[in-house]
């Protein structure tokens, strides 16, 4: 088969594996959710959620193994014969270790990278609305309220509500005079009383009323207020999601358009297999593992599967990237030969960037299941290691 439809294949395969491995997390997800009540489906849930994560780990650790293989075994050489033809064309005389800088290059660069990114989210705060105080009122702003509430005939104490006495006839005796004026008095004292008890007793209902109303009418802005708060809050934090979410896109297809291109830049059929499997391999578990946790926190399926899609299109594009390279100039030109130094590099150093400080730390920060994820490191390693033999020999 030439060795164009060979990559037009394997990007296509690419794009494909990385998606169905994208979006598989959905059908995980509603797996771990299955169960007949809730308490047995609590149980279960874990259950299968330990048997994942169990899996998922072994998976990686291979992975990892793979991409060990990979970067020392095939990529590193392959940056060094590419070097040498360079001294072959006269461009390189000096007797310098190029292809190891020009890898150290595509470390750094792609480190550097990962900084600025992960630079770029931490200047996001954490807390970007600042509340204020809730549910405090000023004891003058509550007294000048209740003040222009009173209505005012219950501010004043009726005057004279029960002072008037009618005028007894002056004719009468002294006797009767004071006998009747004492009883008047006694009668107008209790009148009086009464009135202002009765008064006092109705200054204090409407001001119970009106404290009361102004308390409910002060609480229902504060829970206006707070439905306020909570709303900005969440579109805040929204925005940040959505600006993290992009960010993480970025770097991981990043990652993916130089796996795509290593691919693409390969000049026999036996190496785009080699690399495809090794690539496939990593890239497909870490579609995975981004997958579940886009769904575990809460991501419709469409957003989800409109994510993966753009995942899974970075590494075809990196791959007839490669492709459009490899045509557009001879083979043996020095041109052709610096450029895919250069390139070559950059995805090497990529690739040894993610073994180690994406996979073998994080399975090194592990603790369970030691010995089976070493053992899986070492079989990954192995397995790619005997597919580079044989294609030594094809």
């Amino acid at each position: 088969m030439d060795i164009i439809a060979v990559k037009v294949i394997v990007a296509l395969l690419f794009g494909l594996i990385r998606f169905v491995f994208g979006i598989f997390p959905i059908k995980v997800y509603k797996w771990l959710k299955s169960g007949k009540s809730e308490q047995i489906q609590s149980a279960v849930n874990e259950r299968k959620q330990k048997t994942l994560l169990y899996i998922v780990a072994v998976v990686q650790s291979f992975g990892g193994g793979v991409l060990f293989a990979t970067t020392f075994l095939h990529m590193m050489p392959a940056v060094y014969y590419s070097v040498e033809e360079l001294r072959e064309f006269g461009i390189i005389e000096a007797d310098y270790p190029y292809s190891q800088l020009v890898v150290s290059l595509g470390f750094f660069t792609v480190y550097f990278a990962e900084e600025v990114s992960q630079w770029l989210i931490s200047k996001t705060p954490d807390k970007p609305f600042k509340k204020h105080s809730k549910g405090r009122v000023s004891s003058t702003t509550t007294i000048v309220s209740i003040e222009k509430e009173i209505p005012p005939e219950f501010t004043k104490i009726p005057n004279g509500m029960a002072f008037e006495v009618e005028k007894k006839n002056e004719k009468n005796n002294n006797f009767c005079e004071k006998n009747e004026k004492y009883i008047e008095d006694n009668v107008t004292n209790e009148l009086v009383i009464d009135s202002i008890d009765q008064s006092v007793q109705t200054d204090n209902d409407e001001n119970l009323k009106i404290s009361e109303n102004l308390e409910n009418n002060l609480g229902l802005k504060h829970e206006e207020n707070k439905e306020v708060e909570e709303f900005i809050e969440e579109e805040v934090k929204t925005q940040q999601q959505i600006l993290r979410c992009f960010l993480m896109i970025m770097a991981l297809s990043l990652h993916a358009i130089f796996e795509g291109l290593a691919i693409g830049l390969q000049r026999s059929i036996t190496s785009i297999w080699y690399l495809f499997t090794a690539v496939s391999i990593h890239s497909a578990t870490i579609l995975f593992c981004i997958g579940m946790e886009v769904v575990c926190l809460g991501t419709s399926p469409r957003s989800t599967m409109i994510h993966m899609s753009i995942l899974s299109s970075t590494s075809p594009f990196g791959v007839l990237l490669g492709l459009v390279i490899t045509l557009t100039t001879d083979l043996h030109t020095r041109a052709k030969s610096l450029a895919i130094v250069l390139l070559e590099g950059l995805s090497a150093g990529t690739i040894l960037y993610i073994t180690f400080f994406e996979i073998l730390s994080r399975e090194k920060g592990r603790k369970g299941c030691r010995v089976l994820r070493a053992i899986s490191i070492g079989a990954g390693f192995t397995l790619m290691a005997l597919l580079q033999c044989l294609k030594i020999d094809t």
